[in-house]
């Protein structure tokens, strides 16, 4: 194994001998919909896993268990305090993505400046044995602390549905020539606090611009690279949310788009920008 194989699972096997205490655990039902487990959580580090369709490389299958990785990366487990999740940046292997129908992570701390800090985390395949697996995505995140009590994690409060696609999954109604999505919203995409999980808002961005690809495109493309930013609370119980898209590149192997997140007064809550690389271009 590499120096940074060996780090991986050093640190994963560290962390989740830790477990994770009462107070830290996952943000709301959206986490038990993707399969998302929280294995431990120690000061400076989280470990979880969650489990997708085999043969899917849309990293919005990642995007509820990055941002629980991440946010509690930066949270001391000692104190009842929580986070807001400012901004998401992940880079992508869709072929190891899409190899993997189980994968594991880690969150790691960052810096913290104030108000505010950063965390990043690695993402690999979940091997046979606890031994070096192949990387499927690295990420980072900005947050910012709160002083209110961070909320219990829920109980099992639903069901996970088995679906083959995120647009499934998350009921979405996409329009691909206009370029538009409804988001349905609900218990099943709220955090604890009664707004949507971040993780579960990128989930259908990625879904709703991988569908505008395909469309668009003479050949598959996957998601390569995932720029989202946080720019105001969703509520959960509102009316469905808009998703519009913007096609801003298209070439013989990139594309790159622009997504957002609208609510119906047309007040824009995330906006994402996401690269797409032709399929063909990935393949060993």
């Amino acid at each position: 194994m590499t120096v940074d194989d060996t780090r991986f699972v050093d640190d994963f096997a560290r962390c989740a001998a830790d477990g994770a205490p009462s107070l830290i655990g996952p943000t709301g039902p959206p986490d038990e919909l993707f399969g998302v487990r929280l294995i431990g959580h120690s000061n400076g580090m989280a470990v979880a896993d969650c489990t997708k369709p085999l043969g899917d490389p849309n990293p919005g299958w990642l995007m509820p268990m990055i941002d629980l990785l991440l946010a509690r990366a930066t949270l001391d487990p000692t104190r009842s305090h929580s986070c807001i999740t400012l901004r998401i940046d992940l880079n992508v292997n869709p072929a190891a993505l899409a190899a993997a129908d189980t994968v594991r992570g880690i969150g790691r701390s960052g810096f913290s400046a104030g108000a505010v800090a950063s965390s990043n985390c690695k993402i690999r395949c979940k091997a046979a044995e606890f031994g070096a697996a192949e990387l499927v995505a690295t990420g980072s995140g900005m947050f910012m602390f709160d002083v209110a009590e961070l909320p219990h994690p829920s109980e099992a409060a639903l069901a996970r549905r088995h679906s083959s696609t995120l647009v499934e999954l998350l009921g979405l109604d996409i329009e691909v020539t206009p370029g538009t999505t409804v988001m349905p919203t609900g218990v099943t995409t709220a955090n604890p606090s009664g707004v949507v999980h971040g993780g579960a808002q990128v989930a259908a961005l990625c879904a709703a611009v991988a569908e505008a690809a395909r469309a668009h495109a003479a050949t598959d493309m996957s998601i390569v690279h995932v720029s989202a930013e946080f720019m105001r609370p969703l509520s959960a119980f509102a009316e469905p949310l808009n998703i519009c898209i913007r096609h801003r590149r298209r070439g013989r192997t990139i594309a790159t788009y622009d997504a957002e997140l609208v609510t119906p007064d047309r007040e824009v809550g995330t906006r994402a920008h996401l690269t797409l690389a032709r399929d063909t271009v990935l393949a060993p």
